[in-house]
């Protein structure tokens, strides 16, 4: 589990004369801006995004690897990278997470590199989910789209995305709380529906 990027923009450093009200201060000034539910959100989208994506997994290995699978996998990796990020955050609470990690470690140029790296990393993997999106759409509605329909709606997509960024970190987490329940909802309601059978 990762909280560098979480972290950014989560925190805002304020005086602690502020006049601000409303959001209590934390010990060293800084102010919190989500709460339990948008912080829930976007971690989810950070960590899974959603089980959609698995369905391959279900076809090739079958019900009971799979669900095995998907019960150890975050106990055999995920549970130490989350032990390793709170050991590091707790040595040196610090915004900015592996990035700042390993400038501290390797010096400036190693940690440029690591930022560069993370950055382009996150371009080309946030670049698959529109199109993704788009094959979901396709066969929920049985028909194929038209290229042009597809780029359209893709970049429909990605302005709506870019704008809720831009809105502030507080409206990226209550719409990430949202969708992350319209987003577990149809799974969760086919498991209640099958479990009888």
């Amino acid at each position: 589990l990762s909280f560098s990027h979480c972290a950014m923009g989560v925190l805002r450093k304020i005086s602690l004369s502020s006049s601000e009200g409303g959001l209590p201060l934390l010990a060293d000034g800084f102010k919190e801006v989500l709460d339990t539910n948008a912080m829930v959100g976007m971690i989810f989208f950070e960590v899974a995004g959603g089980p959609y994506g698995a369905e391959p997994v279900v076809r090739k290995g079958g019900a009971v690897l799979s669900i095995l699978g998907f019960l150890l996998i975050p106990l055999i990796w995920s549970l130490p990278i989350a032990v390793m990020t709170a050991e590091l955050c707790s040595h040196d609470p610090h915004v900015g997470g592996k990035i700042h990690f390993v400038h501290k470690s390797w010096g400036p140029w190693v940690g440029w590199m690591n930022g560069w790296f993370n950055a382009v990393s996150n371009v080309f993997d946030v670049a698959t989910l529109p199109a993704m999106a788009m094959g979901y759409l396709e066969t929920l509605l049985g028909v194929a789209l038209s290229d042009d329909v597809r780029w359209w709606t893709c970049f429909s997509l990605i302005w709506m995305a870019v704008v809720t960024n831009v809105a502030g970190v507080d409206i990226v987490g209550k719409i990430s709380y949202s969708v992350c329940i319209l987003v577990c909802s149809p799974p969760l309601l086919l498991v209640v529906l099958g479990v009888p059978k």
